[in-house]
């Protein structure tokens, strides 16, 4: 009788053990996953750019973004982004502030999500999107010609679903921690969503000393087979607030597979309505090749003409694009 109660004694030992460890290893591993989950994700690409023609007398090769970041969720909701541009090191030797933000949803509810910090206008379609995003090597004129940067310091509100968002923003006006005017100044965007279509209307009210800085926004942008469509209208003024801009920029992308694509590209920009012959108008075409996701590697021709020159410059750009 001894012997068999030893023997349960022993089995209900073993069994508690088992069962202690076994918790302590659930433990251990809820432990991880709430470490984890905190953990930011480290994410990242660089640029590199050879430039042929355009009046230039040797090819250049160049950085263009190298874009280093992190970004991660914390408690209720509340989530933060840091990320910087190494690409001045190679020039000036400065690094710049890309966006550094918190974002902080349902402050006084709604679904409404409040940002603070440093973050990219929101303005416009083409300046909006990251570069690594985007299927021109080019900018457009008008983010040059009328911002100091398409990033800046402020406070913004936004929703986005499914159907469409919203964002509004307070800001500095000149991309950096100051502002030489008195007031902030104000940028808006509404965007509507259907089925293949997208269509945003944004504003930006602001000045520089005593002048004025506005600018107005519409883009329609179009998805139907294997084609994708953007026409963007920006009319205003520039950054400096003296000249009177308008700048129409169109773009054509055609899927050929799902690794190759063609990019036709067509730009009128006027940076001073009120001064004639210096009006420039631009074609574009390209091929972007995807090797994987991440690895991109691109070759544009492009036509620019100034309105009083007797022939169109001609250039070749090329991009080879990593992401991490």
């Amino acid at each position: 009788m001894k012997k068999y109660l030893v023997i349960i004694f022993l089995f209900i030992l073993l069994f508690a053990n088992l069962a202690s460890a076994a918790k302590f290893n659930l433990k251990q591993r809820n432990q991880k996953a709430e470490t984890t989950k905190y953990l930011p994700k480290i994410y990242g690409y660089t640029q590199i750019k050879l430039s042929a023609g355009g009046g230039q007398t040797l090819e250049a090769i160049s950085f263009g973004d190298i874009y280093v970041g992190a970004e991660g969720r914390l408690e209720q909701g509340v989530s933060f982004k840091t990320e910087f541009n190494l690409a001045g090191l190679a020039t000036s030797g400065a690094i710049s502030l890309g966006e550094v933000y918190l974002d902080i949803p349902n402050l006084i509810g709604g679904g409404n999500v409040f940002r603070f910090g440093r973050f990219k206008i929101p303005f416009g379609e083409s300046m909006f999107r990251d570069s690594d995003e985007k299927p021109d090597i080019t900018d457009p004129f008008y983010k040059t010609a009328c911002f100091f940067s398409d990033y800046d310091f402020g406070v913004q509100s936004f929703s986005r679903i499914k159907e469409g968002s919203y964002e509004l923003a307070f800001i500095n006006g000149e991309g950096i921690g100051g502002d030489s005017s008195k007031s902030k100044d104000f940028v808006g965007r509404y965007i509507m969503k259907g089925k293949g279509m997208e269509l945003g209307i944004s504003e930006y009210i602001g000045s520089i000393g005593s002048n004025s800085r506005n600018n107005f926004s519409t883009y329609l942008k179009s998805k139907q087979g294997s084609l994708i469509g953007l026409f963007e209208y920006v009319n205003g003024t520039d950054m400096t607030g003296t000249n009177r801009t308008l700048d129409i920029y169109n773009v054509i992308v055609q899927k050929i597979s799902p690794k190759l694509e063609s990019v036709f590209i067509y730009e009128s920009f006027d940076p001073n309505l009120d001064v004639s012959g210096d009006h420039i108008l631009v074609y574009s075409f390209g091929m972007n090749l995807f090797k994987t996701k991440d690895v991109r590697f691109s070759s544009h021709a492009r036509l620019q003409k100034v309105e009083t020159a007797s022939d169109y410059t001609k250039s070749v750009k090329s991009m080879v694009q990593v992401r991490f």
